[in-house]
């Protein structure tokens, strides 16, 4: 007796990708769209300079390390590995690697997102005031730079103990280097807004800023200056946010705040007619939502970092 037996059908082969959606095609089509913006509507193609500065470096920041991968990569596909052990330490070197590269990466692009505050600022600022109002905001850029890196630098350092803590598993040490770091943050906050307005001028002044721009420079610098505490509160949260390994949270956070950011500086220096003021203060607004959006998060879901009474009494 025959048996019948099923036979096996032919590989359906994939579907064609459609050709739109080929990455070179893509950076074709960008690159085309950059032309004619700049060729019909030059202004406007001036204006975004700041955004494509950004995204260059970016770029820059990202290209060693992926040249880094990619020839690792390559000489790891030249040959077999010829046990399981060793394919078990590939496994966790591509791991390592490429969680600690994600982490960097999502910092890297929080720090990229949160500089463009003031690329938007600046946008609307020289659309809605002119190119007087435009030269005064650009004028604080370097003085905003070094608050935004002194803040990102310090709260970060103040997040190391907590992921030391955080990954020897011992939860009373988070909770206290989380409670240390908030009183320290709160300290520099305080000095930061009370002293820095006091030196926006000197400091414009040493930066040879033209008479005519003085006054709107020192308000934008004054008034970014009293958000100062929204700024240091915002990346030590999402610092330790981090360091027990989420970073996609608080780049979500930075993203939401800098949409309501462009809905808050059209409103204020367009409509509201508060000036360069106004674009100050949308910023400052939107940073103090991302700290508060940052506070419920940890509030509702990381409960290994709620600090109790006890953890905030200091110990000899």
């Amino acid at each position: 007796m025959i048996l019948a037996t099923d036979t096996a059908h032919p590989p359906v082969p994939p579907a064609a990708k459609p050709w739109y959606k080929h990455l070179y095609v893509q950076v074709l089509i960008a690159i085309v769209a950059g032309v004619l913006l700049g060729h019909f509507y030059p202004s406007t193609g001036e204006a975004l300079k700041p955004i494509g500065d950004a995204f260059i470096k970016l770029v820059k920041m990202i290209i060693a390390p992926v040249i880094f991968l990619t020839i690792v990569t390559g000489i790891a596909g030249m040959r077999d590995l010829a046990s399981v052990g060793r394919v078990a330490g590939k496994a966790f070197a591509y791991f390592l690697t490429f969680s600690t590269l994600a982490l960097i990466i999502g910092m890297i692009v929080g720090n990229v997102v949160q500089q463009l505050y003031q690329v938007v600022d600046t946008i609307v600022v020289g659309r809605y005031l002119g190119v007087e109002a435009l030269a005064a905001v650009g004028a604080t850029g370097s003085l905003l730079f070094l608050l935004l890196g002194f803040a990102w630098g310090v709260t970060s350092g103040f997040a190391i103990p907590t992921a030391q803590a955080f990954g020897a598993g011992d939860e009373r040490a988070v909770r206290r280097s989380v409670a240390v770091g908030t009183i320290l943050t709160g300290a520099m906050s305080i000095v930061l807004t009370v002293g820095a307005p006091f030196l926006a001028h000197p400091a414009l002044e040493l930066l040879q800023t033209p008479a005519e721009l003085m006054d709107d420079a020192v308000v934008f610098a004054q008034v970014s200056f009293l958000g100062a505490a929204a700024t240091m509160f915002f990346n030590y949260l999402a610092a330790i946010i981090r360091a027990i390994g989420d970073s996609r949270t608080p780049l979500w956070f930075l993203s939401l705040a800098c949409l309501l950011n462009v809905v808050l500086v059209l409103l204020m220096v367009g409509p509201w007619g508060w000036g360069v003021m106004g674009a100050a203060l949308s910023t400052v607004i939107s940073q103090g939502i991302s700290v508060l959006l940052c506070l419920v998060y940890l509030r509702r879901r990381l409960h290994d970092l709620h600090v109790k009474r006890d953890d905030w009494r200091v110990t000899g």
